[in-house]
């Protein structure tokens, strides 16, 4: 009986020893990259050897969500089967976008094989099977078959080597004729590997939460997933009698499902799921035309000659709008980020939020697209966060209904920090304040939704920029008026 398991990206060893209390099963994630150290950064879904399923969740969903499917809980495992399903999907998708495979991977794969030019993952491999199956039907061997009664082509020389003829009246003729005759033969070993085959693809899609109501094949004995290999030389001997193209891709499948394979490299999994963030925020969120969006190179001016050097500003995302006579301009980061929000009186130190150096950086994009573009364009500048339980600012859900859901929320701005320290060395006043340019926005975004766009939608439409564009210069607007503010009250002291 195959098991499924819950854990999270950056939890402990010890963390995913006591969910998956099975040595083999956490054998085959440490052999597949899925440990960094004592962390685990694995994020997919992992189908094991034995066919057992390990949902490999984002570090931003809960501990208790997971402790609750873990603990058998339907309403937590549906929520996670489906949000992990989401992922796979997206993963599929990258790659079918041309994103580079050791990017999304490293050196994580289903298969130890060399990368080739065909790549698909185990969701799809598993897609194309079971679509073949619904399309063809169980595989059969077509064979022909010769015998004395029946329908069929007739054998003469077959038959007057077989059979014995009557002559009368000096005329020879066969009572009997030998007749060949074609049928379907399912009784073969390939047609169970395949029913085998097929059944193993359909539980795989139902562990990710794919509705399969297939009728299922039927088989004399379930093969275990773990000893599917030993048939993949019978397969191959297979594929050589094949001469139909349906016939040679479905073993070139089979094959691939059964075993390591030179046909396809497969993946359900990846280990840097901070890339996957930031390029699906960057194709739902970005001006296509990024290409034509970064900085030219740098200049040079040594001794009365001028040089241009290497290398180029680029922001992570980019997006550019057209309303009437109206122009905006904002920059994304995307940061796969999961600070604790605590909300209290005091202010007080939170760690898991993008960094100074980070903050500055922003800032530095936004000036100098600003001394390039002009003033009269509306300007912002965001960060995009994962929403996660830490926050205790969630977005909102009417009802329950997932369909209100929106894609992101707004919940604040932060500001570089200042040099304070050097201004008292050299005892001097300084202009530390704030400008309007100096703040970058913190959105949350909801992973489902942002999933869901990318994958049936793609970009956003210019009037949802237009609409976090005015929000943020909401925001910095009223940041602005509690400083003025502060600051009159500290004059009138």
């Amino acid at each position: 009986m195959s098991s499924i398991y819950f854990v999270k990206e950056l939890w402990k060893y010890k963390a995913v020893c006591d969910v998956i209390n099975d040595y083999n099963i956490i054998e085959e994630l440490y052999a597949a990259g899925g440990f960094q150290k004592d962390s685990f950064r694995m994020v997919g879904i992992f189908l094991t050897k034995y066919d057992d399923v390990v949902y490999c969740c984002p570090k931003y969903l809960s501990d208790k969500l997971l402790k609750n499917a873990n603990n058998g809980n339907d309403e937590s495992i549906s929520e996670l089967k489906n949000h992990m399903s989401l992922i796979v999907k997206v993963l599929d998708k990258l790659r079918a976008d041309n994103k580079n495979i050791d990017e999304i991977s490293y050196d994580f794969s289903i298969f130890s094989v060399n990368v080739t030019k065909r790549r698909i993952n185990r969701y799809n491999l598993a897609k194309a099977i079971v679509t073949d199956y619904l399309e063809h039907g169980i595989y059969f061997r077509n064979e022909k078959e010769v015998k004395q009664s029946g329908r069929g082509k007739v054998r003469w020389g077959l038959t007057m080597r077989k059979l014995e003829p009557i002559v009368s009246s000096g005329e020879v003729f066969y009572p009997r004729l030998l007749r060949q005759s074609d049928y379907k033969n399912y009784e073969t070993e390939i047609t169970e590997i395949h029913g085998n085959v097929v059944l193993q693809c359909i539980k795989y899609l139902q562990a990710l939460g794919e509705e399969t109501t297939i009728e299922k094949p039927e088989i004399s004995f379930e093969m275990k997933p773990s000893e599917m290999h030993k048939w993949t030389p019978y397969i191959k001997q297979c594929m050589l009698s094949s001469y139909t193209n349906r016939e040679i891709l479905l073993f070139k499948a089979m094959i691939s499902w059964c075993d390591e394979s030179p046909f396809y490299k497969g993946m359900g999994c990846t280990t840097c799921f901070q890339n996957v963030w930031e390029w699906v925020n960057d194709s739902v969120w970005g001006t296509k035309q990024k290409e034509s969006l970064k900085s030219s190179q740098p200049d040079y001016y040594l001794e009365d000659n001028s040089y241009y050097g290497g290398g180029d500003a680029e922001p992570d995302t980019l997006a550019f709008v057209e309303q009437d006579t109206e122009k905006y301009i904002t920059l994304f980061d995307s940061k796969y980020y999961v600070p604790k929000i605590q909300i209290q009186k005091e202010k007080s130190y939170i760690p898991g939020l993008p960094e100074n150096r980070e903050i500055v950086k922003q800032v530095a994009y936004l000036n100098d697209i600003k001394i390039s573009c002009g003033d009269d364009i509306h300007y912002s500048n965001i960060f995009l966060l994962p929403e996660c339980e830490q926050y205790n600012i969630v977005l909102e859900r009417k009802n329950n209904d997932e369909n209100k859901v929106q894609l992101w929320k707004m919940i604040g701005l932060s500001s570089k920090g200042n040099f304070d320290g050097l201004c008292n060395v050299l005892k001097i006043q300084g202009n530390n304040s704030t400008k309007k340019g100096d703040y970058v926005g913190v959105a949350l975004v909801s992973p489902v939704k942002l999933y869901e766009q990318y994958l049936n939608k793609g970009q956003l439409n210019p009037e949802e920029i237009i609409k976090i564009s005015t929000e943020y210069a909401e925001l910095v607007k009223e940041r602005s008026n509690i400083l003025e503010n502060e600051k009159l009250s500290f004059q009138g002291k």
